[in-house]
């Protein structure tokens, strides 16, 4: 029987406390006891958090058909929709009347336990949990990447919340390092992978569909305008070994890019304005140091030329996949510094993550600064080449064995050079992702294990 010996919750909960441990609002119940209520960054548009819900859920259905799953949302109807499952809105409120149903609580993947991007990032993922054990219910995290933690209330806060769940799965080593340090009951902690990796993509057939509904990546989309060079299209030599290209049955190949703003320098080192507002907030008012103002217009133009280079000189197509809807400024700005502009293409509308993945999977190469993007590559077996803005980047690049494809933002300038060592070797460059790519499936697996130990 798992026992929790983390002290008694403080009773100076003000106003939470008040609205959580008071008589429930009378709202539907979503279940019988004995469900499972996850938590995350659901229903904000990021794809990456949308997959790791839909692949927890995926999981669990797989296991307990009957099983009652709901989540907690930022847009419950979206969520609901999206998913299939019963979703309430993140408010003390309806927290309270989705934990009355629950038997557990479930602090659901991504990259929730870190204080760098706001002030109020933690507080907001952290603080039901500890409600839920207050109430009386089982909590678990599954694959939560944590970190950084830049701050002492922070940490403190960090090992307040691991204490007080049942088990804890962490998607890599630095995590569980970090959780070391701020003294977390380490014999609850086991590394697995981020959820996502266990997710079922939809099929080749059906993503290229999904293409050719968009005008994306279909001959009739095709422009007018020729490619400015004409290299070897077919098949490349390596050495002794011919390698055929993973779409010479296509018209044309594919680099999809997924990519997204760096992290302000400046966050988390002073109570910078910036940090004192949510990343939504931040995004648009623009509140950015000079620092970050420079790093990003010298990535947009990196980024830029990189796209140019897989055009003119692999006669490739670039497709922007925008794994959050901020992502589109930054796509925005790299397309309009492109010279062969029109051999890009942007993915619009609302996917489910299933149908992303799918996507990602006709790539020949996945250039990634979201993490999740690099996830779906690896996921499907495809070369990958990271720019890293954060360590969660370096850290899965680092999983996969692939760090020497890895690239700091601040080395922006160099991703041409290295996207053309790349290019020739990526399909054995693949090989060695996707073989240690199906380990981590198997350890993503496992996070729906911990969940299930009691539920049901």
């Amino acid at each position: 029987m798992e026992t929790n010996n983390s002290p008694p919750l403080g009773r100076g909960w003000g106003w939470v406390r008040a609205a959580l441990l008071g008589p429930p609002p009378s709202l539907p119940r979503w279940g019988r006891n004995g469900g499972v209520l996850l938590s995350g960054w659901y229903g904000g548009g990021n794809v990456g958090d949308e997959a790791v819900l839909a692949a927890l859920v995926q999981m669990l259905r797989e296991r307990n058909p009957d099983l009652p799953i709901a989540a907690l949302s930022v847009n419950p109807k979206q969520t609901a929709r999206l998913h299939g499952i019963k979703a309430f809105k993140r408010s003390p409120l309806q927290v309270r009347a989705a934990l009355t149903a629950c038997d557990t609580f479930a602090l659901g993947g991504g990259g929730t336990v870190q204080d760098v991007t706001s002030v109020w990032n933690l507080p907001s993922f952290l603080l039901y949990p500890l409600l839920a054990r207050r109430l009386g219910k089982r909590v678990v995290w599954c694959g939560v990447g944590v970190g950084p933690l830049g701050t002492r209330l922070g940490r403190w806060l960090t090992a307040r919340a691991a204490w007080a769940a049942q088990r804890i799965t962490v998607r890599d080593e630095a995590s569980a390092e970090l959780l070391a340090r701020v003294g977390a009951p380490m014999g609850r902690v086991e590394i697995t992978a981020d959820p996502a990796l266990a997710l079922r993509p939809i099929d080749r057939a059906a993503a290229m569909k999904v293409l050719q509904e968009a005008n994306v990546y279909t001959d009739d989309a095709m422009p007018t305008t020729p490619f400015p060079s004409s290299p070897q299209r077919e098949e490349e030599v390596v050495g002794n070994s011919s390698l055929i290209t993973h779409h010479s049955s296509l018209s044309r190949r594919l680099v999809v890019f997924a990519l997204r703003r760096p992290l302000d320098p400046q966050l988390g080192k002073r109570l910078r304005p910036g940090y004192l507002l949510p990343v939504s907030m931040r995004e648009r008012f623009g509140a950015w140091s000079a620092q970050a103002e420079q790093l990003y217009r010298a990535m947009v133009e990196a980024l830029a030329q990189l796209a140019d280079y897989c055009v003119s000189e692999w006669q490739a197509e670039a497709l922007f996949v925008s794994f959050d809807t901020v992502d589109r400024k930054v796509v925005a700005a790299v397309r309009r510094r492109m010279r062969y502009v029109e051999h890009s293409y942007e993915l619009t509308g609302e996917h489910h993550p299933a149908t992303v993945m799918g996507i990602v999977g006709l790539a020949d190469l996945v250039v990634g600064m979201r993490l999740h993007g690099l996830i779906f590559g690896a996921a499907m077996g495809r070369p990958l080449l990271a720019l890293s803005y954060d360590r969660k980047v370096s850290s899965f690049m680092a999983q996969l064995g692939a760090s020497e494809w890895t690239l700091a933002v601040t080395d922006a300038a160099a991703l041409v050079a290295k996207a053309a060592a790349l290019w020739p070797q990526r399909e054995v460059v693949a090989q060695q992702i996707a073989a240690r790519a199906t380990e981590l499936k198997r350890k993503a697996r496992l996070n729906a294990n911990i969940i299930e130990a009691r539920a049901g």
